[in-house]
């Protein structure tokens, strides 16, 4: 009983307390161990989420990838173990890019292109490259320019404009996958030329 009663004096000390016996640090370790608990539970329970219809839960342990969640209500274990990145694959998202390009018969062209896409695959969207939405966007000078560039100034400007924006529409999408972004291009639409 010396030793349990030094340990009980000692602690009551550090606390500020001193309890003289053992039943009031007995009291003060059951409140400790209800508050301990308490906070574990908050914790745990901060590890609920819910997944929209449109989205996808993406969950990562450590920063590296776990799991795809689809919709509903769902759980992982809290900060710092894990996190959920949520990404809306339903919406249509639009990109618009304008500048002069040059034709096959060496004329230039002022164009606006308006690129809709939609994310088709979270995990790609997220870690395959840094700036999906850059790389949309660079991809899609380059595919616009390449199509453009490979036909007549009357051919993009009159008939051929629905035949240049599924050509640029194609292209894209192929490099859009090579790279592997998670983005699908639902269409690609010359605005004005």
């Amino acid at each position: 009983w010396f030793l349990i009663n030094f340990v009980a004096n000692w602690l009551a000390g550090i606390i500020g307390s001193y309890a003289e016996s053992l039943g009031e640090l007995a009291i003060f370790g059951g409140l400790a161990a209800t508050l301990f608990i308490f906070a574990v539970v908050l914790w745990l329970l901060s590890g609920l989420y819910i997944i929209d219809p449109a989205e996808r839960g993406v969950v990562l342990r450590f920063g590296q990838f776990q799991r795809i969640t689809l919709e509903g209500p769902r759980w992982h274990f809290p900060y710092p173990i894990e996190r959920v990145e949520k990404i809306n694959v339903d919406s249509i998202r639009t990109s618009t890019h304008k500048g002069l390009m040059l034709t096959r018969d060496e004329n230039i062209v002022n164009v606006e292109v308006a690129v809709q896409y939609r994310v088709a695959d979270a995990q790609h969207f997220l870690f395959n490259v840094r700036e999906p939405e850059g790389t949309l966007r660079d991809a899609t000078i380059s595919a616009v320019r390449e199509v453009i560039g490979t036909s007549a100034m009357d051919f993009v400007l009159g008939e051929g404009r629905s035949e240049v924006a599924a050509r640029t529409q194609d292209l894209l999408q192929k490099t859009l996958d090579s790279y592997g972004t998670g983005l699908v291009v639902t269409s690609v639409n010359l605005q004005d030329a």
